[in-house]
């Protein structure tokens, strides 16, 4: 059983458009070409991949079953490309990265060391924000990379990459709560929620904010400052205020009826083409991190 990846390509392309001609315009290819790589994989494989209707194309199960196998495959293959392309290219010279300013930590800061340990030469840009900035900074190219809270929200035209997960808290000034308070919804409502500003842009207001009465926030130490002072109550990374909490100046507050919450970083790009050896190597670091 042989096949090549050009094979897998027209598979792929004839699977999601439904006939050999659509999929030709697709990969650029004549329409014989396409028809003579199907044919040609299944009769190395020795499956029927599609059957020929009078208007369109309909897969088999064996396609169906195969199509995600094959999308994964060539997705890598991709990769594989473009990381053999960035072999032969000169080291970078410079990595700009866009990070979210809630995700500031000391093993994070260890990343931006083992860059700088991997490529002496390499100059680090550094820029620190908002969720949604980072990202504003990405698709204007002012970064290369950007490592920012997940906002459960899908955009195309970046390329994502999970990082790292981290246990979130509810806290409040230890002058206005006990620590370990368990207080209902109807409770919440009546106190002053903090909430990061990213929650209104991605529309996640209905999970996220419990208070009749909120301020907005786009900077997590303005935060910290304003729960120090009293000012209400918010969520926020538990390792942001891991000080706080062992010192007392901070309580912990649980939701009547909710879970531990659990969040995630992500690191996104616009292209593998546009990634640099020192941004793929920041990657696997952020990727190591262990909250």
């Amino acid at each position: 059983m042989n096949f090549s990846l050009a094979q897998l390509e027209a598979f792929a392309a004839t699977y999601e458009c439904g006939s050999f001609k659509v999929a030709a315009e697709r990969i650029n290819k004549r329409r014989q070409v396409i028809t003579k790589l199907v044919c040609a994989m299944e009769e190395s494989c020795d499956v029927e991949l599609f059957e020929r209707k009078t208007r369109h194309l309909q897969p088999t199960d064996a396609a169906h079953k195969l199509f995600p196998f094959v999308n994964r495959a060539l997705v890598d293959s991709g990769k594989i490309r473009s990381t053999i392309r960035r072999f032969e290219l000169k080291p970078a010279k410079k990595l700009s990265l866009g990070i979210d300013s809630m995700l500031i930590c000391p093993e994070l800061i260890d990343c931006f060391q083992g860059l700088l340990d991997e490529f002496p030469e390499l100059e680090l840009d550094i820029h620190t924000g908002s969720t949604t900035e980072v990202f504003d900074w990405l698709a204007e190219k002012k970064v290369e990379l950007a490592l920012r809270f997940y906002p459960f929200f899908d955009e195309a035209e970046v390329i994502k990459v999970m990082a790292f997960n981290f246990e979130m808290v509810n806290v409040a000034s230890a002058k206005l709560i006990n620590d370990g308070a368990v207080l209902s919804e109807d409770e919440l409502a009546h106190m002053t929620q903090i909430v990061p500003k990213f929650v209104y842009h991605y529309h996640h207001q209905k999970q996220h904010v419990f208070s009749d009465k909120t301020i907005q926030s786009n900077n997590l130490q303005q935060t910290i400052s304003m729960i120090e002072a009293g000012m209400g109550w918010t969520v926020v990374p538990k390792f942001m205020v891991q000080k706080q909490l062992e010192d007392g100046s901070f309580s912990s507050l649980m939701i009547e009826g909710s879970s531990p919450i659990f969040w995630a970083a992500e690191l996104i790009y616009l292209s593998e083409d546009d990634l640099s050896f020192a941004g793929d190597s920041f990657i696997q670091q952020v990727q190591e991190i262990q909250m």
